[in-house]
């Protein structure tokens, strides 16, 4: 339950600071970075909230004023360490809901920060003890510091990206690209001699050389099309939620973005063939990846082989040469 009293209320988790239990509300400040793609594009924003304050303890002595030497075990020197193990337990957690309101007489609780540790991501970076003048005798000086990650901002303003199915997804990086390589080793053949084409030749007979007739050819081209070799990388680096480890927020982002963006989209020009596809993913990183290669033929060209070769020659004792050829003929599945 928060404090019953007016002012500033700082909490995180089920944990409320409160001057009556020997924790004063902390002073805060707020730093805010956006966290940008190397293109620029907005991937989330990542803020950092730190609390400084005291711990301090009821008495410094016990209730009989013995010397000073002598500290209360129950509101002096034991007690302050109680109260620094409790804001250690506390603040061992990731997750939790840090709030930040303010409360008025007469009026109702004014939220100032809110992360709810679902769809914003908080984590203890750091909670420090630091010396006091007392030298722990009555204070004990902290400093704790949360990041705050959101693809919206702290406060609720710009927008984040990648977003999809009504949700951020949580990454700190991404790629993806694509590289597109003519294959050099294979030719591609349109496969289609079902309509042949009339081509007509020169009259021999007439001085101006008008076209004595036509003639039928089985194929288009009697030369090969450029076959290419295309492969995408498309991986994320993927930050832990209280729902979802690293990961797994990484795959999520992976496979949408392979739904939204379908490589058939981004290669139009090009026909896709015979699809290979490597994932790996990292658990101590945090990231997965998916490598898709195929093979690519102009656009239009469908219905279409690969067709590899080799010739050989072998010539003979008394002269004679012997040439062999021995080669495949692949048909290629569509891919996209």
């Amino acid at each position: 339950m928060p404090p019953q009293r007016n002012g500033p209320n700082i909490q995180y988790g089920d944990f409320w600071f409160d001057p009556i239990s020997g924790f004063p509300v902390p002073q805060v400040s707020i730093s805010q970075n956006v966290n940008r793609s190397s293109a620029g594009v907005v991937i989330g924003y990542e803020s950092t909230v730190t609390l400084e304050g005291i711990i301090y303890g009821f008495t410094g002595y016990n209730n009989d004023c013995q010397s000073p030497s002598q500290l209360d075990q129950d509101t002096g020197f034991a007690f302050l360490m109680q109260q620094v193990e409790t804001l250690s337990q506390v603040f061992t957690s990731d997750f939790k809901a840090l709030e930040i309101s303010c409360v008025t007489e007469g009026g109702g609780d004014s939220v100032l920060l809110s992360a709810d540790g679902t769809g914003n991501v908080t984590k203890v970076n750091s909670i420090n003890f630091n010396q006091s003048q007392d030298l722990w005798a009555i204070t004990v000086p902290y400093s704790i510091e949360i990041g705050v990650i959101t693809s919206s901002g702290i406060a609720g303003g710009g927008e984040g990206y990648p977003s999809g199915n009504n949700r951020p997804y949580f990454i700190s990086n991404y790629t993806d690209n694509i590289q597109i390589n003519v294959d050099t080793s294979k030719s591609f053949y349109l496969a289609d001699n079902n309509n042949p084409q009339q081509q007509p030749f020169d009259n021999p007979f007439d001085n101006n050389q008008l076209p004595g007739g036509s003639r039928m050819v089985p194929y288009e081209s009697s030369t090969g099309y450029p076959v290419y070799t295309v492969t995408r990388t498309i991986g994320a680096v993927g930050i832990a939620t209280s729902g979802l480890n690293q990961v797994e927020n990484a795959k999520d982002w992976v496979a949408n973005q392979l739904i939204v963006y379908p490589i058939g989209t981004l290669t139009q020009d090009l026909d896709l063939y015979n699809r290979e596809r490597n994932i790996s993913s990292d658990e101590a990183g945090g990231s997965y990846q998916v490598t898709e290669t195929y093979l690519a033929t102009k656009a239009g060209t469908q219905n279409g082989y690969l067709e590899t070769f080799e010739v050989s020659q072998d010539i003979s004792s008394n002269g004679t040469r012997t040439v062999s050829i021995q080669g495949q003929i692949q048909g290629l599945e569509c891919g996209n």
